[in-house]
């Protein structure tokens, strides 16, 4: 009893001994290192340091990335020794000589120390290298504006992580479409350099909007690589950046031989035509569906022009909703935009519909192509009433072109003639309630526009726009539309989209169209992108408004 007594005596007085003279070392891992690189730093504690560290004067200099810490005892011919090791890992900020300054344990210090901080070197990778990126542009040749691509980043891998990240793709141009094409893939891989890696690839489409130079931000990875393991489940990592290579493409013009417009770059290019009917089983007054399906293959579906139709004197158009779908395949995205009409012959005979051509860009062969439909001739059988109204294009509401294919002009009735005064009479009602009803829907508007433009000015207003448009949210992208519209052109009544499309250039009144079709059609479903890149790049051209626009109220845009 006497022995263990003593011994526990010993004990707590070399303990006590120890904590009264804390002893602080500073390990560098390394002592040059590269601007892009990380390093740690071990402080050891020999016997027990009062109060926890500061690493907040590291901050100067560094990036903390982690810290950690952890504990030892051991005894030795009765000596105790108690050690505390902090483990902290460091990026530098800026190239030079950098001090590690004196970091407090309490009422103790570390020593400081001096590294040096040295330029990138190239990432090429050799037989030492565990960790690397590779990046690469497909397909290689020319790049052109709206034109699309495939930026790939692979990431090579010989050891273990206990987490990382990898950077998302960015650009110089913020216009710049980038979509992910799909999930990471991995796969086994044994380099050149002999040594067997585990690759994770990731792949995005991209659709450059402006020609000029396109500078592609350096892929980051970070993560914690895994060194070993001990029998208590503790793991020892260290900490890993790697950076790709800037890469740098210079994105050429449309060519003068086509406009904005009718611009329409891919790989193969497809036209293809369905009637809902035969359509030699046409006959005057009885409307038929024609949908026209254009495929162009590594290009975005908005991206795809839309068609224009020279039919003969004898039919009417009347254009549905388009349909807009973009499919996913390993080279990039395939546009998929259908064009459904309703054809309505106003007599009898044979006509000929006309070919339509799509004249496009080979991004393979950097030649103009064109895709042809042929051409289809036409026999019109007599209807029972005849039609001599002119040849129109007419765009109208789905919804009405639903209801003439499901309720076709009823003609079985022959005995029968209505006079002209009792259409003339129902024409005037129908404009009248027209006219009522859309006059209750601009006081509501307008309502709307005000109420808005007293808290926002035109910068927010847009910003607001940007949003809706992001989410595909065509009812606030209506009222954000007309009100930014206004702020733009403070003189201009434009209280619906059909006057603002009448009032700005081609490439914006599509995008409105699109938008009018899914505010008031059938089909709800809309992609905002389409409208929000034709703002971005939408120009004010005699505005009177100042730098200092975006500053002001807009409620002197709304007199009352």
């Amino acid at each position: 009893m006497k022995k263990t007594l003593l011994f526990i005596s010993i004990l707590y007085i070399a303990i006590a001994s120890s904590i009264l003279n804390a002893e602080i070392k500073l390990n560098v891992s390394k002592p040059t290192i590269g601007i892009d690189d990380s390093f740690f730093l071990d402080f050891i504690t020999q016997g027990n340091a009062q109060g926890r560290p500061d690493f907040s004067p590291l901050q100067t200099d560094f990036k903390v990335i982690s810290h950690a810490q952890n504990h030892s005892t051991s005894v030795i011919n009765g000596h105790v020794s108690i050690e505390t090791r902090w483990h902290v890992v460091l990026r530098p900020k800026h190239e030079g000589q950098l001090t590690i300054p004196a970091i407090t344990f309490g009422n103790d210090f570390s020593p400081p120390k001096t590294i040096e901080v040295v330029a990138a070197v190239a990432n090429t990778p050799s037989r030492d290298d565990s960790i690397f990126l590779e990046s690469e542009l497909l397909p290689t040749g020319n790049i052109y504006e709206q034109s699309q691509f495939v930026y790939v980043i692979r990431l090579y891998r010989s050891v273990n992580l206990a987490q990382a990240s990898l950077s998302e793709l960015k650009t110089n141009d913020p216009d710049t479409l980038i979509e992910k094409l799909g999930s990471d893939q991995e796969r086994e891989y044994i380099h050149p350099n002999g040594v067997r890696y585990l690759v994770l690839e990731r792949k995005y489409a991209v659709s450059p909007q402006h020609a000029g130079e396109l500078i592609f931000s350096p892929i980051v990875f970070e993560g914690e690589v895994i060194k070993s393991r001990n029998h208590f489940f503790h793991v020892e990592t260290d900490f890993k950046r790697v950076v790709s290579k800037e890469m740098v493409v210079y994105v050429n013009p449309i060519p003068a031989s086509f406009s904005k417009n009718n611009w329409l770059a891919a790989n193969d290019v497809k036209l293809t035509e369905e009637w809902a009917t035969e359509p030699n089983n046409m006959s005057v007054g009885e409307p038929i569906t024609w949908t026209i399906t254009l495929t162009a293959e590594r290009c975005m579906a908005g991206h795809i022009p839309e068609l224009t139709f020279d039919l003969p004197s004898s039919l009417k158009l009347y254009r549905d909703k388009t349909e807009i779908n973009n499919h996913i395949t390993p080279q990039g995205f395939t546009g998929v935009k259908k064009f459904k009409v309703a054809l309505i012959a106003t007599k009898s005979g044979d006509l000929t519909l006309p070919e339509i051509t799509i004249p496009w860009w080979d991004m393979k062969t950097n030649k103009m192509k064109k895709t042809t439909l042929p051409s289809r001739n036409i026999y019109v059988k007599e209807g029972l009433i005849a039609m001599n109204s002119p040849s129109t294009e007419t765009t109208i509401s789905p919804t009405l072109l639903e209801s003439i294919h499901q309720n076709p002009l009823d003609m079985s009735d022959t005995s029968t003639t209505i006079p002209n005064w009792v259409w003339a009479l129902v024409a005037i009602n129908v404009v009248v309630v027209l006219s009522f009803i859309g006059s209750k829907f601009q006081k509501g508007l307008k309502s709307i526009l005000s109420k808005f433009s007293k808290t926002s000015s035109p910068k927010k207003i847009k910003r607001h726009l940007k949003k809706a448009c992001y989410a595909n949210d065509a009812k606030q992208a209506e009222i954000h539309l007309l009100a930014w519209y206004r702020s733009m052109h403070p003189v201009e009544n434009s209280l619906n989209l059909m006057s603002v499309k009448n009032n700005v250039p081609p490439y914006l009144q599509d995008a409105i169209l699109e938008l009018n079709a899914a505010l008031y059609g059938s089909n709800q479903l809309w992609d905002g992108r389409l409208l929000w890149k034709a703002i971005a790049g939408y120009k004010v051209k005699g505005c009177a408004a100042s730098k200092n626009k975006d500053k002001e109220d807009l409620q002197t845009l709304y007199p009352s």
